[in-house]
């Protein structure tokens, strides 16, 4: 007996029933992938007018019109504007805090120097008065009648004669280093004084310096002790632009001022330059008379 396989044909309809239908998605893959390309060239080829132009941290860029990226950029250069500021106005409170503190440093040096000086001048007046007491005693009558007192009177005369130079000392060296420290102060406005000069006059120089102290003493009156004496560099600045103007003026002048001409000859009055009928400029008054009176009774009928 042959055995033969049997299909099941229950087997074979279920399995084709329940089979997953498989679909074929690559024609509308391929619709989408061009949608978004054109979407692609579309938004590449924006018209400019969509954009705009800002500037940040010397860079220009191009954002979107109406796009938040312009509100935050503005509101980041408002803050690093305001930053700037904030710190610029505390290096200037620095530096004001400073020049107080050396102004106020100085003012209390200066104090201190002149009180050790009127000290030692009372010191030195009380000395000298004291002195004036001992000059006036009779010495050799003192040693005849105390010799142990005028000793004792005569040791503390030296004493005060070395006070007395002490503080003559003491008072020449101050008096010297004030006046140093005086030239220096001078030195130092000087040297600023000149430094703001360069900055603000662009042709600031030795020769304009001289020029303009020749300008104060021409045009304003100031001698020429006072022009050496002036330090301050706002008064330079001052005749600086008088100068200038002064300057402006008389080339303004200069060309309104029309060209001089020279007067024209006036004709001579008298004798005729011609020399008509015999008459000449050359003849003696009777010989010109004598042909003129000939020229008229010709002239007669």
């Amino acid at each position: 007996m042959d055995t033969e396989t049997t299909a099941n044909p229950v087997a074979e309809a279920e399995t084709e029933i329940t089979a997953p239908a498989v679909e074929d998605n690559s024609a509308e893959a391929a619709e989408d992938g061009q949608a978004d390309e054109q979407n692609a060239d579309q938004e590449g080829d924006a018209p400019e007018d969509e954009y705009e132009e800002l500037e940040f941290d010397g860079e220009r860029l191009s954002v979107p019109k109406g796009s938040k990226f312009k509100e935050g950029l503005m509101r980041l250069q408002d803050y690093t504007r305001k930053t700037m500021e904030v710190a610029e106005q505390r290096k200037a409170n620095e530096a004001e805090a400073a020049a107080i503190s050396a102004q106020k440093a100085e003012i209390e040096r200066v104090r201190e120097a002149n009180m050790a000086d009127l000290k030692a001048h009372a010191e030195l007046h009380a000395i000298n008065s004291k002195l004036e007491e001992y000059a006036k005693l009779d010495w050799k009558a003192l040693l005849q009648e105390d010799p142990v007192k005028a000793m004792e009177l005569q040791r503390e005369e030296k004493m005060l004669e070395s006070s007395k130079a002490e503080r003559q000392q003491q008072i020449s060296q101050r008096q010297h280093q004030g006046a140093l420290k005086r030239q220096q102060d001078i030195a130092k406005l000087v040297q600023e004084g000149n430094a703001m000069l360069q900055r603000e006059i662009k042709d600031w120089s030795p020769e304009k310096a001289r020029t303009l102290c020749e300008y104060g003493q021409t045009a304003a009156g100031f001698s020429a002790q006072e022009m050496a004496n002036t330090i301050d560099p706002r008064a330079f600045k001052i005749l600086n632009k008088a100068y200038l103007y002064d300057q402006l003026i008389a080339k303004q002048q200069a060309v309104k001022q029309p060209p001089k001409v020279a007067p024209k000859a006036l004709p001579t009055v008298g004798k005729s330059n011609k020399a008509d009928n015999g008459l000449s400029d050359s003849l003696s008054d009777a010989e010109w008379m004598k042909r003129r009176l000939a020229e008229k009774s010709r002239k007669r009928p």
